[in-house]
């Protein structure tokens, strides 16, 4: 059976360990022998500082995660399901909360698919007045689910994982790969209106628009391949908004080329009045 007693020294005496070893303890025949005579001293860093918030006491634990080795979103969602847990449990009264980094991290995620949402209505507004129709904006966005496969489909080909900056690229994502669309489907309207019909309108659309297309996309890969092969702990926070970028382009481009034209003559009937006016 272990007891645990805890004893403090006047402020007089807590100016050196001798006093500490010197200390006489009496025993029971009366007798006083020396502190260390019958105890052994194990010395423990303490806090240096004590910080409390809420009138409660808190101690931050950090660590740095190095993203080849570990994943940060894999090990946080360890340490809720499992660790924490059982930390609760066998102390009670702990409380394990993220730092203040992390829940400004968690809080912007939630107010950035509002934001995308809102952005997304606000494209379909811009795009859908000077075209005249429901129909073509979104097939001019149809691209930008694709941009978001295709950054996805980056990160696991570079074996990154999404970051907070990867979310943010998404959305800069969306506004870029509809511009190939746009250009394509506002061709294709023009080659309508001289009476061509809707699939050699696309077709000659494709061929016209083509360098442009693949140029702004090629251009813009070639761009980010320099931080791509970024090395470093300053690239950590640049290379997950660079693979986004680059390969949602890439991806997009190829779905511009033959998923959008494959739509717009599909709906192309229903908008050919609208397209002629």
């Amino acid at each position: 059976m272990k007891l645990r007693v805890m004893l403090r020294f006047p402020p007089v005496d807590k100016q050196a360990l001798d006093n500490l070893h010197a200390m006489p303890i009496t025993l029971d025949n009366g007798r006083s022998v020396p502190f260390s005579t019958v105890a052994e001293a194990v010395y423990t860093p303490g806090y240096a500082v004590i910080k409390r918030t809420d009138r409660e006491r808190i101690h931050v634990i950090g660590a740095e995660v190095y993203q080849d080795e570990a994943d940060v979103e894999t090990i946080l969602t360890d340490m809720r399901n499992n660790v924490i847990p059982q930390l609760e449990v066998q102390f009670p009264g702990l409380t394990v909360k993220p730092g203040q980094s992390r829940q400004k991290q968690e809080e912007t995620m939630s107010q950035l698919w509002l934001y995308g949402a809102m952005a997304l209505l606000g494209i379909y507004a811009l795009l859908a007045v000077p075209l005249r129709s429901y129909t073509q904006p979104f097939i001019i966005m149809l691209v930008i689910p694709f941009g978001f496969i295709g950054a996805v489909a980056g990160h696991l080909l570079l074996c990154i994982p999404l970051s907070l900056e990867s979310y943010f690229a998404l959305f800069a994502v969306g506004g870029i790969v509809i511009n190939d669309s746009l250009i394509l489907i506002a061709q294709s309207n023009k080659n309508m209106q001289q009476g061509i019909p809707a699939i050699e309108a696309v077709m000659l659309a494709g061929k016209s628009r083509f360098r442009a297309i693949f140029l702004t996309t090629i251009t813009t890969f070639a761009g980010l391949l320099p931080l791509l092969s970024t090395q470093g702990y300053d690239a950590e926070k640049i290379m997950p908004m660079a693979v986004t970028i680059a390969f949602g382009v890439l991806f997009a481009f190829f779905v511009t080329l033959f998923l959008v034209p494959a739509v717009y003559v599909t709906f192309s009937k229903h908008d050919l009045k609208n397209i002629s006016r």
